[in-house]
């Protein structure tokens, strides 16, 4: 066997191990009772049987289908129900389920969706080095924290990064077919996280040259809108669901009255929940100590508070946040005018756009979040120059640099999972305005 065969064979044989090791720390993980999908369960419940889910708090009958162990007694708040009622009516088929089947179905789906951000990735990318690249980036992600963090908590955002990436692979394909399914996917995104809005930004620059695909979502999106307003307990929801993140803004920004964290009490001790056992979970937790207290916030209102112990008062966050979507939209406008951006330009600065207004967002940011980054970050790998030194690169420094701050759990250094952010917005932002180097991915070329 030739040298460089024999080296490639090590690199996935240990990239195997590692694979094999998060699958079963996330399965140990699964049984220590994930408390954020227990939000989705209820909220999509609640849902489907007709009722508006985003400030209800069960009742002793209610128990078990509607009761949420982390929701407060006190009925005058908000509900912990806080996904889209769309991505809600995307859970009707399976939330019927008892909490523990749909538990490990869901740690089954986050493994699936990230076995097809990296396939989907790995199918533009046209030499064995980028495969390998983008394969040893995807497997390392599983050992970062904000991997098992999300993993913990159930939360939903890797089916975000599913959409992002599901959205970028569809348009690369030159295929009129291909740019309306992109659009599909598009409207879905909005609909799940309507804060994904921004990542259409830049291709209203170039409206002919996306015609179709900005004509799609905007069509899919009049279609939802149009089924919206012919229903009045749709109409109800959405309504609700946007009063309910303003009151979750209010509680974030100490505005309003509220938690953030629910304050263990004895709706907490229920012995069993729908296959759950109470003292089953302390055992795996006490046996399994994979989590600690450590929880990092990267939001900047937040990072901003604990350096001047002041707050930052709402109307001036929000106001930067504009005001930054605004300056990067301009210069990306300016420059594209004199040197014509990729494709994958044009959406590396859009999903920019959208960290950065996750980054200013005025409701707390958890480390969960972090792992929308993972298709942008593979897609950086696939724009590097293999031919050359490409590990000599600024921009694969930055994301190497990046994925070894969220994977290390050093605690000498302070917000390792920000600073990890940090590196891989600039270095995309570098792949972003890169507008006289050989970026191009359109059409599985990259020259």
């Amino acid at each position: 066997m030739h040298l460089k065969n024999k080296w490639v064979l090590l690199n996935l044989l240990i990239l195997a191990g590692i694979l094999a090791h998060s699958i079963q720390r996330d399965i140990e993980l699964e049984k220590q009772y994930a408390s954020d999908l227990r939000n989705r369960v209820v909220g999509a419940r609640i849902q489907k049987d007709g009722k508006l889910p985003y400030f209800f708090h069960d009742k002793p009958s209610d128990f078990p289908r509607y009761f949420n162990p982390v929701e407060s007694p006190d009925t005058t708040l908000v509900s912990g129900n806080t996904a889209s009622p769309f991505f809600h009516q995307l859970l009707f088929p399976i939330c019927d389920l008892s909490q523990r089947t749909f538990s490990k179905l869901w740690l089954v789906s986050e493994y699936l969706i990230l076995f097809s951000i990296t396939w989907m990735v790995i199918r533009l990318a046209t030499s064995p080095q980028q495969k390998l690249l983008i394969l040893n980036t995807a497997v390392l992600f599983t050992l970062s924290r904000a991997w098992i963090v999300h993993i913990a908590a159930g939360q939903l955002y890797l089916f975000v990064a599913f959409l992002i990436c599901s959205v970028f692979w569809a348009l690369m394909i030159e295929k009129k077919s291909y740019r309306i399914l992109a659009g599909l996917l598009a409207a879905m995104l909005i609909l799940t996280r309507p804060l994904t809005l921004v990542i259409l930004i830049p291709f209203i620059f170039q409206p002919r040259k996306y015609v179709v695909f900005l004509t799609s979502t905007f069509v899919f999106l009049t279609l939802y809108g149009l089924f919206v307003w012919i229903s009045p307990f749709q109409k109800s929801l959405w309504e609700q669901y946007r009063l309910a993140i303003q009151k979750h803004v209010e509680i974030h920004q100490g505005i309003s009255k509220g938690i953030l964290f629910p304050v263990r009490n004895d709706r907490d001790y229920v012995p069993y929940l729908e296959g759950f056992s109470r003292d089953e979970i302390f055992k795996n937790i006490k046996e399994h100590p994979i989590l600690d207290k450590d929880f990092e916030i990267g939001s900047f209102f937040k990072i901003f508070e604990n350096i001047t112990h002041h707050k930052l008062p709402l109307p001036i966050l929000n106001g930067m946040n504009i005001f930054n979507l605004l300056l990067f939209s301009a210069l990306f406008f300016y420059y594209g005018k004199k040197h014509p951006p990729s494709l994958t330009q044009v959406f590396i600065l859009g999903f920019l756009l959208y960290m950065l207004a996750e980054i200013w967002n005025p409701i707390t940011k958890g480390q969960y979040n972090v792992v929308q980054w993972l298709p942008m970050l593979l897609a950086g790998m696939l724009c590097l120059p293999v031919r050359e030194n490409w590990y000599k690169q600024p921009v694969f420094i930055l994301l190497a640099a990046g994925l070894f701050l969220t994977i290390t759990n050093f605690r000498w250094i302070p917000d390792r999972n920000t600073l990890g952010e940090v590196a891989w917005f600039f270095a995309l932002l570098m792949l972003a305005f890169n507008f006289k180097s050989a970026l191009r991915v359109e059409n599985n070329l990259v020259t």
